[in-house]
């Protein structure tokens, strides 16, 4: 028999040191680059040689469009394998080695993630904030099969915000430089202080800067001293920073491919001569700047796994004393 995902636990029982490994990616906004780095870190890492879980708690399913299964049946169940997941209390069933790629497995995401509020509310009454433990108890009995677990959270979605804030060890939050940015990274950050009564061990690991431009230095100060305004004069900026690259960005997603894989189609494909010479059409040309953009997210990506095994570090040594 299934168990109750939203039974009235003992809190101080939950093993929140079993999820250590899993790191949400969110914003109260939309559009600041959340899925772009869940699944560019998952692929990277995966690539690497580790075992990497995306799970996917959004109704647009855009991870489906980065990784390249939008679409397909055999993958593709638009969330519903989530949704009865959490409704049921029984464990996750992930899409392994999703296009091919070893070692990268899925909790495919979609429109069917919409019900989840829907009986949120209703089980909040019952079993009050510790609901938002549903998610976590799903992940639990698979989550030691992975070396990291990546959690796409959706904007402006608060039951769905604090599903995935209770199931993370870590917040990682990606911004650009407009001030709706700045005030989505506002929302999630109240929902994580939140979330830290039911989720003790819940850490922000940091803020990562999107969609900017390299030499705009100015903005860069600018939007730095905002951040560390607004988390109460922490400088959690990563120092990586994702460029503004449009075309890449738009291939990357048209074909399904995180950005260092297609650094090396671009490498290998046709080129605007050919093109001129007759030889290929212009749709399958990749923008040659997809290699920068990849390499600003393995910067990224090393950044943040260095920081989170260094602060992992810093906690078993101030428990050992």
């Amino acid at each position: 028999m299934a168990t109750d995902p939203w039974a009235q636990p003992d809190e101080a029982r939950f093993p929140h040191e079993q999820l250590e490994h899993v790191i949400a990616v969110g914003n109260g906004k939309g559009g600041v680059g959340k899925t772009t780095l869940t699944t560019n870190i998952a692929a990277l890492v995966a690539a690497s040689g580790a075992r990497v879980l995306v799970i996917d708690v959004n109704a647009q399913g855009n991870c489906g469009e980065d990784l390249g299964y939008t679409g397909q049946a055999e993958i593709d169940d638009d969330g519903k394998g989530l949704v009865d997941a959490i409704r049921y209390g029984t464990p996750l069933v992930p899409v392994h080695a999703v296009g091919g790629r070893t070692g990268l497995d899925v909790i495919p995401g979609g429109a069917e993630v919409r019900q989840i509020p829907n009986f949120m509310y209703e089980r909040f009454a019952d079993s009050g904030e510790l609901a938002t433990l549903a998610l976590a108890r799903c992940l639990l009995p698979i989550a030691d099969r992975y070396d990291l677990i990546l959690i796409d959270s959706p904007p402006e979605n608060r039951p769905l915000q604090q599903l995935v804030l209770g199931a993370a060890h870590w917040l990682v939050i990606p911004i650009k430089s407009d001030d709706s940015s700045r005030k989505g990274m506002q929302q999630i950050a109240y929902e994580f202080a939140r979330m830290r009564r039911v989720n003790p061990g819940l850490e922000l690991l940091g803020v990562a800067l999107f969609a900017a431009g390299t030499s705009a230095r100015r903005i860069r100060d600018e939007v730095r001293r905002d951040v560390i305004a607004d988390l109460g004069g922490r400088d959690l900026m990563f120092e990586a920073i994702v460029r503004h690259a449009e075309a890449p960005a738009r291939d990357a997603r048209r074909r399904g491919q995180p950005f260092h894989e297609l650094e090396v189609a671009a490498a290998n494909g046709p080129t605007g001569l050919d093109v001129l010479r007759g030889l290929a059409d212009r749709s399958q040309v990749i923008a040659g700047t997809a290699g920068a953009v990849a390499g600003d997210l393995a910067s990224l990506t090393h950044e943040i796994l260095t920081r989170r095994e260094a602060l992992l570090r810093d906690l078993e040594g101030a428990s050992a004393r």
